[in-house]
């Protein structure tokens, strides 16, 4: 009887078959353990895109504005002036422009985590501006123009929640508590 040196084409589609199946089992977890990970990424771009507006804002004595795109990612620090916000070209204007999105899978909501509001618990001004919604305004004080709290969710998870503090700029954060 002579010595098998290889493995068959049998066991070797066992093999991977065992591996898909691992895979697929534990995938929920493996994402489940990331969502943290993505808010807390969230969390982080927010609080910067807040203190660049506020050091902005103070830096070029004029008012900077955070404004977001309810129920999606999408969120912009613009100066606080109309051709910044009108979808024009902001080529030769003076101020700072950021644009950016929160990590896949997170979305800006109410306090509740439902969706439904104006996607944050301020009271979010319409900035005739098409999509984008005005959350916070940072004025050359070094103040913004109110306290605000906005929210974002990955899946079907708690919000987590920012507040701002307007007359100091101080940012908690934390998990809402009413789920």
């Amino acid at each position: 009887m002579r010595r098998r040196t290889a493995y068959t084409l049998l066991e070797l589609m066992l093999v991977i078959a065992i591996i898909v199946v691992a895979s697929a089992v534990s995938y929920p977890t493996v994402e489940s353990m990331y969502s943290g990970v993505r808010l807390k990424a969230a969390s982080d771009s927010v609080r910067t895109a807040w203190a660049n507006a506020r050091t902005w804002a103070i830096n070029d004595t004029q008012p900077y504005r955070f404004a977001i795109v309810p129920n999606t990612g999408k969120f912009r620090v613009a100066p606080d002036h109309a051709d910044f916000w009108s979808g024009g070209s902001t080529d030769g204007m003076n101020g700072s422009v950021m644009e950016d999105s929160l990590p896949r899978g997170i979305r800006f909501t109410d306090a509740s985590g439902s969706g439904d509001d104006d996607g944050n618990s301020a009271a979010g001004t319409d900035s005739g501006s098409g999509d984008w919604m005005t959350v916070v305004t940072f004025l050359p004080t070094g103040t913004a123009d109110e306290d605000v709290q906005i929210s974002f969710q990955y899946g079907s998870g708690k919000p987590t929640v920012l507040r701002l503090r307007g007359l100091t700029g101080t940012i908690m954060s934390g998990q809402t508590t009413d789920r």
